[in-house]
C-alpha cells in the first residue's frame, strides 16, 4: 500500500523512518534499499492487542482500532516487506561536520546535488 496508495497508507499508519549511512555519490545517483516492518516486532511482545503497537489507531466502526506502528529501515528482519529501492539523499551541515555529514562551511552554494535514480520505487 505504501507504493500503490501512499495517501491512504500515511493517513492511517504511522511510519518511523530510519536514515541510511553512506557512501553517497555527490552530483550522481545514490540509491538505498529499505524494508518496512512492525516496530520492534518480536522483541517487546504485544502492546494494546497488536504486535508493535505504539499508540497508533485508525477508525473502525463506532470505535478506534489499535494498529501496529511501522518502521522503515535498511535492516532486513523476518516479516518485513520486500526490498524498496529509494533515492539516497544525505543530510548536510551548514557549518560543521557533525555526525559525519557534509560540511558546507557556511556557503550554501557549495551544496552538492544528487541525481534521482530511475530504478527507485
Amino acid at each position: 500500500m505504501v507504493l500503490s496508495d501512499p495517501d491512504k497508507f500515511f493517513k492511517y499508519y504511522p511510519l518511523q523512518m530510519v536514515g541510511a549511512a553512506g557512501p553517497w555519490t555527490q552530483n550522481g545517483i545514490s540509491t538505498k534499499t529499505f524494508y518496512v516492518g512492525k516496530r520492534n516486532a518480536g522483541t517487546i511482545g504485544t502492546v494494546g492487542g497488536k504486535e508493535g503497537h505504539y499508540g497508533a489507531t485508525r477508525p473502525g466502526f463506532m470505535h478506534k482500532k489499535n494498529i501496529s506502528s511501522l518502521k522503515m529501515s535498511v535492516g532486513v528482519v523476518p516479516g518485513r516487506s520486500g526490498a524498496l529501492t529509494t533515492h539516497g539523499i544525505p543530510m548536510v551541515n551548514y557549518n560543521s561536520n557533525k555526525y559525519g555529514g557534509i560540511d558546507l562551511h557556511g556557503n550554501i552554494a557549495a551544496k552538492p546535488h544528487f541525481v534521482p535514480s530511475p530504478a527507485a520505487n
